[in-house]
C-alpha cells in the first residue's frame, strides 16, 4: 500500500512540475529578442553607437559590446548610428516583423568612404554566435 501511495505522489508531483515548466515556456514566448552587436574594430572605435527601436533610443553601445532587448511581436524599425541621442537618419532603418519566441541579431557595420557611415544589418544566428562568443565581446553593462 505504501508503494502505491508513493507512486501516486510521485505522479502528482511530476505533473505539477511539468505544468509549471509549460507555463514558464509560454511566458517566454510572448516576446522576441533583438541583439544589437557592435564589433567595429578600428574605425570609430572611440565613438559610442546609439541603438534605436521605433525611433526611441534604447542603448548606447561601446566598441566590442552587445545589448539585448525584448520586443512585443509585430513590426518594428531598428537603427544604429554613431553618437547622438536623437535619430538622424531614418533611411538607415531595418524593418523587422518580430515573432514571439524568436531571436534576431543586428550588427553595426561601418562603411568607409569620404566619411564614415554606420549602418545596421541583420545577421544569421551562426554569424552572431561567433561574434558573441569571441573573447573580447561583452554585454553592455548600462544602456543609457
Amino acid at each position: 500500500m505504501n508503494k502505491v501511495l508513493a507512486i501516486l505522489l510521485l505522479v502528482l508531483v511530476s505533473s505539477a512540475t511539468y505544468g509549471q515548466k509549460q507555463d514558464s515556456i509560454k511566458q517566454n514566448q510572448t516576446t522576441g529578442s533583438v541583439y544589437f552587436i557592435r564589433a567595429t574594430g578600428v574605425a570609430l572605435m572611440m565613438s559610442t553607437f546609439s541603438a534605436f527601436i521605433d525611433d526611441e533610443l534604447v542603448c548606447r553601445i561601446d566598441d566590442r559590446r552587445y545589448s539585448v532587448h525584448e520586443l512585443k511581436p509585430g513590426k518594428h524599425f531598428l537603427t544604429i548610428q554613431a553618437g547622438g541621442k536623437k535619430l538622424r537618419q531614418k533611411g538607415q532603418q531595418i524593418e523587422l516583423t518580430i515573432e514571439a519566441g524568436k531571436t534576431y541579431y543586428i550588427q553595426a557595420l561601418v562603411e568607409t568612404g569620404l566619411v564614415y557611415n554606420v549602418v545596421c544589418q541583420e545577421v544569421t544566428e551562426s554569424s552572431a554566435k561567433k561574434l558573441l562568443n569571441s573573447s573580447n565581446m561583452k554585454a553592455q553593462k548600462s544602456c543609457l
